[in-house]
């Protein structure tokens, strides 16, 4: 995060605000509206894209809340 927060913000840029930045100068999309979609296809794409089995390789295990959390934050600038 410290590398992050030197180059694309400050001491107290969060990491969201570090890695917007960084994605935009790479001219990375990465929002949903950037796609073609809505707020109200999350629910769509959390159900056609969570899947269990196919976190099995993370450290973490998500549930269907976290990656519906995660496509709201893709959809913050919607």
């Amino acid at each position: 995060l410290k590398l992050l927060q030197a180059k694309y913000g400050n001491s107290k840029s969060s990491f969201n605000e570090c890695s917007q930045r960084f994605l935009g100068d790479c001219d990375v999309h990465c929002q949903l509206r950037d796609f073609g979609f809505v707020s109200s296809d999350i629910p769509h794409l959390v159900q056609k894209s969570f899947h269990p089995d196919r976190f099995n390789n993370m450290s973490y295990s998500l549930t269907a809340k976290e990656v519906e959390q995660i496509f709201q934050l893709l959809d913050i600038r919607i």
